[in-house]
């Protein structure tokens, strides 16, 4: 039989054996071990708790660095084919960051279009090529015009008040933040190039501070040939219908003129060809004399054959 006695550090346990009593002592040690155990392995289970959320978030994570990869990867091969497909173009891509005016990025064509290699050029550099600047926007800002005219008579002080004028007014809304220009450079070896830049003003998603720009520079020296080429010719056939003595014109279906030489011009009392241009017989003759006339003109665009009107050549010459 055992009594159990408390104490104060220990348990008193007596057995009674027989006539004598023996007395034995459990340490309370023990029983704070098995407490200890005991939130330990419960420790242990949030522990293992704990790795299994940490494992499965481990697995979202890696998934999603895989699916990140995967799209930076087709990220880079679209952005591949965009800047080949504009330098098959004959176009630069570029992107220029403002605060240090420098190119985030160009085309590696930038060689062939400026004589100056990708890892080397500045947006400077252009600038310093630039003979004559062209807006092709329609209805350009009055601020963007400024500008280029202080940058063509060298007052750079005054280019750079225009300038931040005009992107002010792109960061409040007021003007488009999309701007074309053509430029004419000449190369330091000399030849002399035409280029389009199609320009993006890119702003901060904010504050609406312009940032940078984003465009493509073109060669368009051909197309500016041409053009030149077209105005040349153009000239020449002017001077020579002026001086012919004839009285040469074209109309169009409804009886405008679209053309007519000087001597045209005179007999109608009109001045210049260019006052003859949209206007009609009308607008210079009596009705009752130019109905007929004007009859005639509508039969020769009706049955599309040649015809010689000698009624209106004998009113013209009598300077009705």
């Amino acid at each position: 039989m055992l009594l159990r006695k408390k104490g104060n550090d220990k348990d008193q346990v007596t057995e009674l054996r027989g006539s004598h009593a023996v007395p034995h002592s459990i340490p309370r040690g023990i029983q704070q071990r098995e407490q200890a155990e005991e939130k330990l392995k419960a420790i242990n289970h949030q522990l293992n708790a704990a790795n299994q959320q940490i494992d499965a978030a481990n697995q979202q994570l890696k998934a999603s660095n895989q699916q990140l990869h995967a799209s930076e990867a087709a990220l880079a091969r679209i952005e591949s084919i965009y800047r080949k497909s504009i330098e098959n173009a004959h176009g630069v891509p570029y992107q220029i960051r403002f605060f240090d005016n420098q190119f985030e990025f160009i085309g590696s064509k930038c060689q062939e279009l400026f004589g100056i290699p990708s890892e080397k050029i500045t947006p400077d550099d252009i600038i310093e090529l630039y003979e004559q600047r062209i807006i092709t926007t329609p209805k350009p800002s009055k601020n963007h015009l400024a500008w280029f005219k202080a940058l063509e008579r060298g007052d750079k002080e005054l280019a750079e008040a225009k300038r931040k004028a005009f992107h002010d007014e792109v960061s409040r809304g007021e003007t488009p933040d999309h701007v074309t220009v053509d430029f004419r450079i000449r190369l330091k070896n000399g030849q002399t190039k035409w280029f389009s830049d199609n320009i993006l003003l890119l702003r901060d998603s904010q504050t609406g501070e312009v940032t940078g720009s984003l465009g493509i520079y073109q060669d368009i020296t051909e197309r500016k040939l041409t053009e030149q080429q077209l105005a040349d010719e153009r000239n020449l056939l002017r001077t020579l219908i002026n001086n012919v003595p004839d009285y040469l014109y074209a109309k169009d279906t409804k009886s405008r003129f679209i053309v007519a030489n000087q001597a045209t011009a005179n007999i109608m009392k009109a001045g210049t060809p260019e006052q003859l241009i949209a206007k009609t017989d009308f607008d210079f003759y009596p009705e009752e004399f130019v109905k007929e006339f004007y009859s005639d003109e509508q039969k020769i665009l009706f049955y599309g054959r040649k015809s010689l009107i000698e009624s209106e050549s004998n009113c013209v010459l009598c300077g009705l």
